[in-house]
């Protein structure tokens, strides 16, 4: 931050202006543009009474004032800016408060000793970044601690291709060839002082964007100190950069043994040190793996940036995939639209079993519009054509109709109420999520195929075909030969029929009703793409056989991260979709019961990333109570805001390496209990896995503190079972010291 006084239209006196790049916009103080009566009476005149503008304080307080801007001509040095102010109530240290995007707006050459700022103008740019010559620039009047730097002649060599730089674009810096270290990312690092250790003073420069590259050799003379040689153009560089020379800080310590070493210093030496600046800049070092762990999945835009889009909607975006050579072999099963002919036997077959009391279904067909009756001829009669269906006497009769779809066709619907309720229901094991999810830990490449439905592709038993029969507005009666839409047990047969083809496959290409996921990993002699190309010609080849079809607008081939029933799941882990995040977050507030049940329904979905949703959910839960007056609360808003923040910054949850032993934390407070399943990475980092929580029961509410950690502890342990039996022995973690006895 920088405090300067600046002259501004309108006011007698120079205003105190802090420059700050932490800032997201640009603030006036309130009571000073009281001072102008024209300039407030102009504020007044546009000011709207219902919006509002929140401002969160370099304290952390947030200040609300009605949304007024007002527009100011400033003097900046020797150049005038006007900009537009949002007034709000500053401390009285300042007036103004200049932001990072007017920083960024006009890149002004600011010098941190003489606080002191100027324009970057053509002018500057020609005196002081002459490329084509290599004479020393004067360096600015004051600078008494220049380093002796000696430069030698420019050989000419760059790491970028191209000739001497002409234009204002080529302008830029000389980078040191292994002398400097770049910092761009993170701005000015701060190292413990150079002047110190080797007694080599550092001086900064203030200069355009771009780099120029050369090779240039800074060296410390130690014994000529006196006659000051000037830093020349070459050795100019921006103030994110430090000179590192002969110092060793070309690589700062990384590891704690590494910082463990470095020199000791005393709050109290650190501070004189400060004081009489022998200490120059200071380093922070801190984990950068931290973003890849526990970056939010909506918020972050690098993490948002990587959710994958439906990569090969058309062959022409595929043909960039090193996969399209195998996609192609097998075209025929990614046809545009479904072939229009009888299926072959799968070897499984739509069976309807009804009831034994039941005779026969019979509902009256009703009349339609004339658009709708020709629509459903139309159907049929393609549907005769490609050996679907066939005429009917059938004791059996359900009515045809039609619905609009979002593209404005129809959709053809039978009316099978009475079919259905009277069918017995057939069930089948609907694989698990967290199942699936699991089996993909240690993969590194990810494909998911997306079936065409079922529907038209099944045959129906022979004995069941008249029960199907349906009519139409223009008095035909037909019965289908493949199974239709609408039956009660369509959805069970077709899992079945495709769980049974991909079963020799399981361990590789998991499936849930229409949808494939194929994950691949390296072994020992093959990479995971070539494993993965082995992997993809197996489940194809299996579609193929079945005569099985895919939808390729759906499916992605080869990449790091994959859509999984409302996750991404990938190399890094799983994190929740971006897009059911942004629909719990923006919900706006809730007014009725109905609209707490869907919301938080949907937020509970999400629950294994939310560190204590039970506890947070509390205040909403007991809304949903019987004989519970609804009563929206400062504490529900707590609540409400609260789920939406944790979901917003949940983890990315590792996947379990059952080769490896877990450990798990509990907790308890008195609303609810939780725990969390951890597990060491590659690096040795402790990652979450799963996230569960409870509420507690009234009973439980009664319990003593030790009790209350002891059912967690045991909560716990039911929760992550199947992780935690039969693996290598776990750690419990709780922070109740009478439990370390618990399992003596």
């Amino acid at each position: 931050m920088l405090h300067v006084e600046m002259p501004v239209e309108g006011f007698k006196r120079n205003l105190r202006v802090l420059i700050d790049c932490g800032a997201s916009k640009n603030f006036a103080r309130r009571q000073t543009l009281e001072e102008n009566a024209s300039f407030y009476a102009e504020v007044d005149s546009g000011t709207s009474l219902t919006e509002t503008v929140g401002v969160k304080l370099g304290d952390g307080s947030v200040v609300t004032a009605p949304k007024r801007s007002v527009r100011l001509l400033t003097q900046v040095g020797t150049f005038c800016s006007l900009e537009d102010y949002f007034l709000i109530d500053l401390d009285e240290r300042w007036d103004l408060i200049l932001c990072m995007g007017w920083l960024e707006k006009h890149q002004p050459c600011i010098n941190w000793r003489a606080k002191t700022i100027h324009e970057v103008g053509p002018d500057f740019l020609k005196s002081h970044m002459g490329m084509e010559s290599n004479e020393p620039i004067p360096s600015p009047a004051g600078d008494e601690q220049l380093a002796t730097l000696r430069q030698l002649p420019a050989t000419g060599k760059s790491t970028r291709q191209g000739g001497p730089m002409s234009s204002k674009e080529d302008i830029g810096r000389q980078a040191f060839n292994n002398t400097w270290v770049n910092t761009r990312r993170t701005g000015l690092p701060v190292y413990k002082s150079i002047a110190q250790r080797t007694g080599l003073q550092v001086s900064f420069a203030s200069a355009p964007t771009d780099r120029v590259h050369g090779d240039v050799i800074v060296e410390e003379d130690a014994t000529e100190r006196n006659p000051i040689q000037q830093l020349p153009v070459s050795g100019r560089v921006f103030v994110e950069d430090v000179i590192s020379s002969h110092c060793d800080l070309t690589e700062l310590p990384k590891t704690a043994e590494e910082i463990c070493k470095l020199e000791e210093m005393s709050f109290a030496e650190f501070r004189s040190a400060l004081r009489s600046q022998r200490i120059t800049s200071i380093a922070v070092i801190q984990s950068v793996d931290e973003v890849d762990l526990y970056t939010t999945s909506a918020e972050d835009p690098e993490v948002a940036g990587e959710t994958p889009p439906a990569h090969f909607r058309v062959w022409e975006r595929l043909r960039a995939s090193p996969f399209y050579p195998l996609v192609k072999e097998y075209e025929d099963i990614f046809p545009e639209e479904v072939p229009a002919k009888l299926p072959k036997d799968k070897g499984m077959r739509h069976e309807i079993d009804l009831t034994p009391d039941t005779k026969w279904c019979v509902t009256r067909q009703w009349p339609l519009p004339r658009e709708q009756v020709e629509f459903i001829d139309s159907f049929f009669a393609a549907r005769k054509k490609a050996g679907h269906i066939r005429e009917s006497t059938s004791p059996h009769s359900s009515p045809t109709f039609c619905v609009k779809k979002p593209s404005g066709s129809w959709r053809i619907v039978h009316a099978y109420n009475k079919l259905n309720a009277a069918t017995i229901p057939a069930q089948t094991p609907i694989p698990r999520k967290d199942v699936i999810i699991d089996s993909m830990g240690g993969s590194t490449i990810f494909s998911t195929i997306d079936l065409r439905d079922g529907f038209y592709q099944i045959l129906v038993r022979a004995c069941d075909i008249p029960k199907t029969a349906v009519s139409t507005p223009s008095g035909m009666l037909w019965e289908w030969l493949v199974m239709p839409q609408g039956l009660a047990n369509a959805p069970v047969t077709f899992n079945r029929m495709v769980t049974q083809k991909l079963r020799p496959l399981r361990d590789f290409a998991p499936s849930y009703l229409d949808d494939i996921y194929v994950h691949s990993r390296a072994d020992a002699s093959h990479t995971d793409v070539e494993v993965h190309f082995g992997h993809l010609r197996q489940v194809f080849q299996t579609l193929r056989d079945a005569g099985l079809y895919a939808n390729l607008q759906k499916c992605m081939f080869g990449v790091d991260e994959i859509p999984v029933l409302g996750e991404y799941v990938g190399i890094k882990g799983s994190r929740p979709d971006p897009a059911k995040v942004t629909t719990i977050t923006t919900w706006p507030v809730l007014a009725t019961v109905a609209e707490l049940r869907s919301w938080l329904g949907l937020a509970t979905y999400l629950h294994k990333f939310s560190r204590n949703f039970a506890d947070i959910a509390t205040p909403l839960t007991r809304l949903l109570m019987k004989d519970v007056q609804w009563d929206w609360t400062q504490e529900c808003q707590e609540a409400f805001d609260g789920i939406k923040a944790s979901l917003t910054q949940a983890p990315i949850l590792a996947l379990p390496d059952f080769n490896r032993p877990f450990s798990v934390v509990c907790d308890a407070s008195v609303r609810a209990i939780g725990c969390c399943l951890m597990q060491k990475d590659d690096e040795g980092r402790d990652r979450p896995v799963s996230y569960q929580s409870r509420q507690l029961r009234a009973a439980e509410r009664n319990y003593p503190v030790h009790d209350l950690e002891l059912l967690a502890m045991k909560y716990a342990l039911v929760k992550f079972r199947i992780y935690l039996l039969g693996s290598k022995p776990f750690t419990v973690y709780t922070d109740h010291a009478s439990l370390r006895t618990a399992v003596n």
